[in-house]
């Protein structure tokens, strides 16, 4: 976590030193930013909802390093937290774009505090845009309890996880909103809990996971400091789960763009808006799983599954 802290400081210096588009003039104007969020309801792998407060800090260069901070606290005080890096570099003309990330993630539910490693990759363009993600725990896979008085042995598992999916900017007109359709697909793989003793030959275990499951997610971003969005997911472990968000972004330094044509008549896009526009997709937030997906079984007494 110290690292990450020193890395967002050196990027953060970065951001306020570098001014936006200096070969066209177009004016001082950051993409960093500070993020208040609030989800309700479920979601794949959670049972309720939880608030966000994030800091994206990258500055705006050709090649765009960026941390990525994030804290959720859950509507029943539980909390999870996300720390990542990565950048994204785009091609000479401008139009399509590669980037890579990996994080560190951390999740307490009841008993279990899950700790988890995840890298990502993409693949963006105006258009259409590929993601891939994997997820793996590499701390508190599972917890174990079990009640003597009913027999009852709960089990809490920490699932590993891949997902992929295809954005869509959705066109004219519902791009002067910021209309973005992601469909995609993800896996959970399977977790097995062993608990027992072997002095008193009592050792047993069970699993859960191998399940696919399917997602869609539809954003909104009408203006730069407000956006929200619905998610849909469903997979034969969680079944139908259904959220939506509302965010408030907060820019950390000037946004001022300079020679802007775009909301004059008749309509046209002057370079420093078209400009604008590259460096917003180069800077948009990461499209991945922020929670770790937890799972709770009971048993009535130790067996094999």
């Amino acid at each position: 976590m110290r690292i990450l802290i020193i890395l967002a400081a050196t990027v953060a210096a970065l951001c306020l030193s570098n001014a936006f588009s200096q070969e066209l003039d177009c004016g001082d104007y950051t993409f960093s930013r500070l993020t208040l969020q609030h989800l309700e309801h479920k979601g794949m792998g959670f049972n309720q909802g939880y608030s966000t407060v994030s800091f994206f800090i990258t500055p705006a260069t050709d090649i765009n390093p960026f941390i990525d901070l994030k804290l959720h606290v859950f509507n029943g005080g539980e909390i999870a937290a996300n720390g990542g890096f990565g950048l994204r570099t785009a091609n000479a003309k401008e139009n399509y774009l590669f980037g890579f990330n990996a994080y560190y993630d951390f999740r307490r539910h009841k008993n279990l505090s899950t700790q988890q490693l995840s890298c990502g990759l993409e693949f963006l363009t105006h258009y259409v845009d590929f993601r891939l993600n994997g997820y793996y725990p590499f701390f508190g896979k599972y917890s174990e309890s079990f009640n003597p008085i009913n027999s009852l042995r709960t089990i809490r598992y920490a699932l590993p996880c891949v997902d992929t999916s295809l954005g869509f900017t959705l066109p004219p007109p519902c791009d002067q909103i910021g209309l973005y359709l992601e469909i995609g697909y993800y896996y959970l793989f399977k977790q097995t809990a062993t608990y027992g003793s072997h002095n008193f030959g009592t050792l047993a275990s069970s699993s859960i996971g191998n399940a696919y499951g399917g997602r869609a997610r539809l954003n909104c971003n009408p203006k730069e400091w407000i956006g929200f969005g619905v998610e849909y997911t469903y997979d034969r472990l969680f079944h139908s789960r259904f959220n939506g968000f509302v965010a408030f972004k907060i820019p950390l330094g000037p946004k001022h763009l300079a020679h802007s044509t775009k909301n004059r008549y008749p309509y046209k896009k002057s370079p420093c808006d078209l400009h604008l526009e590259w460096q917003q997709l180069q800077t948009q937030s990461i499209a991945r799983n922020n929670i770790v997906p937890m799972i709770t079984r009971h048993y009535h007494r130790a067996s094999q599954v």
